[in-house]
Order: structure tokens, then C-alpha cells, then sequence
């Protein structure tokens, strides 16, 4: 597939074989299957329920654990990231998804020590946030999330903008297995932004 276009659910599994996929209900992100968090990768390997994916208007991919530690730094502005890219050039060279706006940067969280979906926010005054939403408790602006665990994020199909999700940078398939054994800090600080755990991380 070139970047640039959509993304079939063959590709998807080509690309990341061991992750847990889930079929996403159609004009929302929110999945189909009941207890979606407790789903197994071989509850996805039955007949049935790859019928099921196939029929699906949206897929995303259930991350963290379950899926060998697949983890995504959902941007929610393009500031952050093309920050992100700027500084983390391991993300420069993975799975770079969008959908209605900036985007999400895939990886493997080789550090196995985050294993839940970590906010990310900023001062409305940083240059990172323009685009944002702006928390109404904290007057914080959200710029992201950093989902290691306990979430999914959609990875092809239609996203409820009725728009189709697109791959901006396709690493090559089976790119999984090779570990990069530099370190990175995909995310330095969680509330300027927070602070979230330095991590090893490798192609998605």
C-alpha cells in the first residue's frame, strides 16, 4: 500500500500480526464487543470472529499487554505532533495514522512497565495547543493521550467524521520483531506536558 491511502484490514494484519483487533461500532470509536478489554488474541484467530472483522466498517487495536505491548501517542493537535516527530526520531520511521486531524504514532513499549492510557495536557499558552480543547475543570488543554495499556485505538476503516483513516508512514511488514535498542521518551512531560515514565520503544 502507498501511504497516503486507506488501509485494509489484510494490511492491518500483515502489518501487526499479533494484536488484538476489535470491530468498531459504526459513526463512533467505541467497540462492538462486550468487555472489548478482556479480549484474547486467539478469541480474534476463531472463524467467527474473523468473519466478524471482515464485516466491520472500522477496526481498531486493543493495546498494551494483549498485544505485545503495542502502544500509540494519539496526537489531538498537529503541533504536538510535529513536536513528537521532531524529537523522537525512532517515530518518524513507524506506523503514523490519521483521521479527521493529526494523528496517531505506533510503537512498541518495550519498557513493560506502563500499562494504562495517560492524558496529556498543557497551558493553554503553549504553542502545542492551538487546535485543542480546553478542559473546563482545570483549564487545561488536552493534547493527546499516551495509550499504553487498557484502550484501543482505531487503525483503518471509517471514522465517524465519515472519513476514512489513512497511513502516513508505513513501516514494512513483520517489522515487528526488530527491536530498537535505543531508548526514547516518546512523551517528557505529562502536564507540561505531564510527565510520563522514559520507555524503550520500537517500531510498530
Amino acid at each position: 500500500m502507498i501511504n497516503g491511502q486507506y488501509p485494509s484490514l489484510v494490511e492491518v494484519q500483515q502489518l501487526l500480526p499479533d494484536v488484538v483487533l476489535l470491530v468498531v461500532e459504526t459513526g463512533t470509536k467505541k467497540p462492538i464487543r462486550r468487555a472489548w478489554q478482556k479480549t484474547t488474541f486467539a478469541d480474534t484467530q476463531k472463524p467467527g470472529y474473523q468473519k466478524h472483522l471482515s464485516l466491520g466498517t472500522a477496526i481498531s487495536a486493543l493495546l498494551g499487554p494483549p498485544s505485545n505491548w503495542l502502544t500509540d501517542v494519539d496526537c489531538d493537535t498537529d503541533a504536538f505532533l510535529q513536536f513528537m516527530l521532531a524529537h523522537n526520531e525512532p517515530l518518524r520511521h513507524t506506523l503514523h495514522t490519521r483521521g479527521a486531524r493529526a494523528g496517531g504514532l505506533w510503537f512498541r513499549n518495550l519498557d513493560h512497565t506502563l500499562k494504562r492510557v495517560y492524558p496529556l495536557t498543557l497551558e493553554a499558552n503553549s504553542p502545542l495547543t492551538k487546535g485543542g480543547k480546553i478542559d473546563e475543570k482545570t483549564g487545561l488543554v488536552k493534547i493527546g493521550e499516551l495509550r499504553c495499556g487498557g484502550g484501543h485505538s482505531i487503525v483503518c476503516g471509517l471514522h465517524p467524521d465519515g472519513i476514512h483513516y489513512q497511513w502516513l508512514c508505513q513501516p514494512p511488514a513483520g517489522m515487528e520483531d526488530k527491536r530498537n535498542d535505543g531508548r526514547a521518551d516518546p512523551v517528557k512531560n505529562r502536564r507540561h506536558p505531564r510527565q510520563a515514565p522514559e520507555m524503550d520503544i520500537e517500531r510498530a
